[in-house]
């Protein structure tokens, strides 16, 4: 009996992950804004997810190129390397968390260094 297996496109999925995550960012940087903070809280997040993807395609590389001088090392690089993209992970993830609490914040009732909020224009009736 033939199995027959099928697999979701990941193409897809990744496109529209993509796209919707673009789609985000000036939103985020008004939401920061309406709070009194700068876009540079969202860039920061985004710098060192940078940094972490150059990190291990930096990893990898050189442990490919030197993986015939790691015969001593055992488990030992790996758990180290385990250790190290779990702890840069956990930092992203609490950056994000904390970017999270400022989007939910209640925005400013006065005009700060990035204009009025929308929230609070008061119309004057003519």
């Amino acid at each position: 009996m033939e199995q027959i297996t099928s697999t979701p496109s990941l193409g897809f999925s990744e496109a529209l992950n993509g796209a919707t995550s673009k789609l985000t960012i000036p939103l985020t940087f008004r939401r920061l804004h309406d709070t009194g903070r700068s876009g540079w809280w969202w860039g920061g997040c985004a710098i060192l997810q940078g940094i972490v993807i150059v990190l291990f395609v930096y990893d990898i590389i050189m442990a490919y190129l030197n993986a015939g001088n790691m015969y001593g090392y055992g488990d030992e690089i790996i758990w180290a390397f385990l250790l190290k993209y779990s702890l840069l992970s956990l930092l992203i993830v609490i950056y994000k968390i904390v970017l999270l609490v400022f989007c939910c914040i209640d925005s400013e009732p006065y005009e700060n260094d990035y204009g009025e909020s929308p929230k609070y224009i008061i119309e004057e009736e003519s």
